[in-house]
């Protein structure tokens, strides 16, 4: 998140090759990044003032859960618009606390569904017990392998954890 805080630093690097940044992307938050040697290591362990992307191996094609055209769609989308709107959510991030303080720490007791992945590297910096004590009624569902991309690497099973959780309300 922090290598998001300059503008224009991580857009020159992803811009500079669509395909290749939406490629290590989708590979790199995906739970099949452990079957690419060094991959998940090399996302993580980085001195601070390198590049996203720097040290990554390239990968061939696109994960098993994606195709050459979706990919094809996400790149002709990103060259048009550029990674900037994106980006700025996680510039973005302290204004929520900032402009919201009264949402702080508040309970919400409507029921919930969160599922995800549990080979999510989120996961590792965002611990969920905090989520399970602030939303009481709160229904967790993991996906064994599956990453950051959960709607789309677990489609049948996300449609199904979903279509259970409103058929319970």
């Amino acid at each position: 998140i922090l290598y998001f805080q300059e503008p224009g630093v991580a857009e020159a690097e992803f811009e500079a090759d669509v395909r290749r940044s939406l490629s290590l992307f989708t590979w790199g938050a995906s739970g099949e990044a452990r079957s690419v040697s060094g991959f998940a290591s090399a996302m993580v362990n980085k001195p601070a003032d390198s590049k996203l992307f720097e040290g990554l191996p390239d990968v061939e094609g696109v994960p098993p859960w994606m195709t050459e055209a979706d990919l094809d769609y996400y790149v002709e989308k990103f060259e048009k618009g550029g990674f900037r709107g994106p980006i700025n959510r996680y510039r973005c991030m302290d204004l929520d606390h900032e402009q919201l303080p009264e949402m702080q720490n508040r309970q919400i007791d409507l029921p919930a569904l969160f599922v995800y992945g549990d080979a999510d590297g989120a996961l590792s910096f965002s611990p969920m017990d905090p989520m399970k004590q602030l939303v009481p009624n709160l229904k967790m569902v993991s996906f064994p392998g599956a990453g950051h991309w959960t709607q789309q690497e677990r489609p049948k099973e996300t449609n199904e954890a979903l279509i259970d959780f409103l058929n319970g309300l």
